[in-house]
């Protein structure tokens, strides 16, 4: 029998009162959140936007979505300018985190203070909250034309001419800020903390000189809850001049929302007995802080065609963001030793003896001068530690999360590498170990000499103590890892090893660059992975062989050319030689121009001339032939409009 999972004790976060960054055209910032998160097929999740180089845009094929949502093109100007796109991240958090709690906003591949006013804007995802979802049902409410074309004025940051529209949104948001701590200064600097349930209950009391001024600035989420007011963006409060009035006081709803307030507030905080346990009781994970930084799998395996950027996303979500990792590369060769460690033979100096036979200290001899003291070599065993070893004891010594990165995991032997370690990569609910493991001799000394006196505080003794070290992943130990499907693995990976991994596919898509292949024209590339991928499934009936975007690279940083040479070295040879010599030449990408009437096929050598050099008449035969089958692109019919919006429906349901 299954039962739910245990409370989550989770980090309270940060109320951020004194961040001087602001964060204004609210409706543009709201509407922006939204169609994001309908055209990304309301999944929990999206990365936004990314780099060109100088600057971030909106993801394309996201905004694509927006487009085709609102039924406008041309949107990308726009969008551009939107607070969530040019905005540094620190005002960015506080409004739609802590303030409209719309979603948790994540830098990625950078520090969250790694933005600066003016300066230079990273890549950001945005993991959707409930009040996104809240939001989602009440603007079903409208029929799509209207409602987009509110979202359309909204994404304007103009005020929608749909009254109904518009007090929706606006009660939606006064809802979304009740949580929300606020902090004013008064003439004495006296800091004021208040929520938006004092603003209410002050007016309700009867109070007409409620002041909203600082007699400094406004800091923090105040700073943003003041452009709320002055963007008319409260239903039923107003501000002038610095003080705060009803603007609808004959409402009963306006004059009651204090109580409302008051009462959601006491329901949040209630207390359960849970809490009211002793903490001893309570088995709080103390690592929790630095699992919440981590919305990732603890052990996956990024798997799919070679080039598909499976190194680039561990590179990018971890080496890019500075965590702290450790990188292996598995083998044939690899073993356990490889991956953990074992004793090896190292020089070691030692100082040596002078002519007296009088062993230098420090330097000094028998005539009382000073001298550099002479060495020699002297060979000893010592144990040395392998990338596992290295982070599974750092993962111990710091709260932050620790990476083992594994490339290539299936071109070893993994049985023999991990040993009995295989058992450590069960995790319980809390993310350690679910079974430990005795340390080898060799091992737990390394352990003891390294955790004895520097080691969490609340790591259990059993770790780096005693005469029995027993191993346990600590749960912030990553292991992650890549794997292409289209390697000749000398050791296949059994059932058993494949269940304690979250297995992530990484598909084929276009990448950003528009590259070219020379002399083919702006994004063959892409065009000639399309058409090669579509022969490829075609006579193997399989993934494992197809080329990802990344498979060949511009040999220059800033250029956008796969030189003729590359092209050929690397991706003619990998089809004859690894795809096409076991299914056979037979699909017409391979003939020549016709001769006679009668064509013949291309082999590998027509690909070079006698004197060495690339063929080029060749080289573009044969980049045409595979362009010619690359699928082409069909607008869709009202039908299947209306029917992807009918299966949307059901999958919603």
């Amino acid at each position: 029998m299954s039962y739910p999972n245990k409370i989550k004790v989770r980090r309270k976060i940060e109320a951020l009162t004194g961040v001087k960054s602001s964060l204004d055209k609210l409706r543009s910032v709201i509407a922006l959140v939204y169609l994001m998160y309908v055209a990304n097929n309301r999944k929990s999740f999206v990365r936004y936007s990314v780099s060109d180089g100088s600057k971030i845009k909106i993801e394309p094929s996201l905004l694509e979505n927006i487009e085709n949502l609102i039924g406008k093109k041309d949107l990308g100007n726009l969008i551009g300018q939107n607070p969530l796109i040019v905005n540094q991240y620190e005002p960015l958090y506080v409004g739609v985190t802590l303030l409209m709690k719309l979603g948790y906003l994540k830098m990625e591949g950078r520090q969250n203070t790694a933005e600066r006013t003016g300066g230079f804007r990273y890549p950001k995802q945005l993991y959707f909250a409930a009040n996104t979802v809240n939001l989602d049902l009440i603007l079903r409410g409208f029929p799509d034309d209207e409602r987009y074309s509110c979202l359309f004025e909204w994404l304007q940051n103009k005020k929608s001419t749909n009254d109904d529209f518009e007090k929706r949104l606006c009660i939606f948001l006064t809802t979304s800020t009740i949580f929300t701590q606020f902090k004013l200064r008064d003439s004495s600097n006296n800091e004021i903390y208040f929520q938006t349930e004092g603003i209410y209950s002050a007016l309700k009391d009867g109070k007409t000189d409620v002041e909203y001024s600082d007699s400094h600035e406004f800091v923090g989420p105040t700073r943003i809850y003041n452009n709320i007011l002055r963007e008319d963006l409260e239903p039923w409060i107003e501000l002038h001049k610095g003080l705060l009035k009803f603007s609808d006081i004959k409402s009963p709803l306006a004059a009651s929302m204090g109580d409302i307030i008051s009462t959601t507030l006491d329901i949040y905080n209630v207390n359960n007995e849970y809490y009211d346990k002793d903490s001893s009781e309570i088995d709080i994970d103390s690592n929790e802080e630095s699992i919440q930084n981590i919305d990732e799998p603890l052990q996956q395996i990024f798997y799919g065609a070679p080039g598909t950027g499976k190194s680039y996303k561990i590179k990018r979500d971890v080496e890019d963001a500075k965590r702290i990792y450790f990188r292996t590369t598995f083998h044939p060769d690899s073993d356990y030793s490889t991956f953990v460690g074992c004793y090896k033979p190292t020089m070691n100096k030692v100082r040596g003896y002078n002519e007296e036979g009088y062993i230098e200290n420090e330097g000094m001899t028998r005539d009382g001068e000073n001298h550099e003291p002479e060495t020699k070599g002297e060979i000893i065993y010592s144990f040395t530690p392998q990338a596992f070893t290295n982070a599974y004891i750092k993962a111990w010594q710091v709260e932050e999360p620790v990476f083992l990165i594994i490339e290539e995991i299936n071109r070893g032997n993994c049985a023999q590498i991990f040993g009995d370690l295989f058992q450590l990569l069960d995790r319980d609910e809390d993310g350690y170990s679910q079974y430990k493991v005795d340390a080898d001799k060799d091992l737990a000394d390394h352990i003891r000499e390294k955790l004895g006196n520097a080691h969490k505080e609340d790591t259990p003794e059993y770790i780096y103590k005693g005469e029995e070290i027993k191993l346990q992943l600590p749960n912030n130990l990553y292991i992650w890892a890549t794997m292409n499907t289209s390697d000749q693995s000398l050791f296949p990976i059994d059932s058993a090893f494949k269940r304690r991994w979250e297995w992530v596919y990484s598909p084929i898509a276009e990448g950003e660059g528009k590259w070219e292949i020379e002399g083919q024209g702006e994004n063959s590339w892409w065009k000639f992975i399309q058409g090669i991928n579509e022969v490829i499934d075609i006579t193997t009936h399989s993934e494992d062989k197809k080329l990802g975007y990344y498979f060949c690279k511009p040999a220059k940083k800033d250029s956008k050319i796969i030189t003729k040479n590359t092209f050929v070295n690397k991706v003619v040879f990998y089809l004859w030689n690894d795809v096409f010599k076991v299914y056979g030449f037979k699909s017409d990408i391979f003939d020549k121009e016709a001769d006679n009437n009668q064509a013949k096929k291309i082999t590998f050598k027509d690909f070079y001339k006698d004197d060495g050099e690339v063929n080029d008449d060749t080289i573009k035969t044969f980049v045409k032939n595979v362009m010619a089958k690359a699928p082409k692109d069909k607008p869709q019919t009202e039908e299947e409009n209306l029917q992807d919006q009918q299966n949307d429906t059901q999958t919603e349901v």
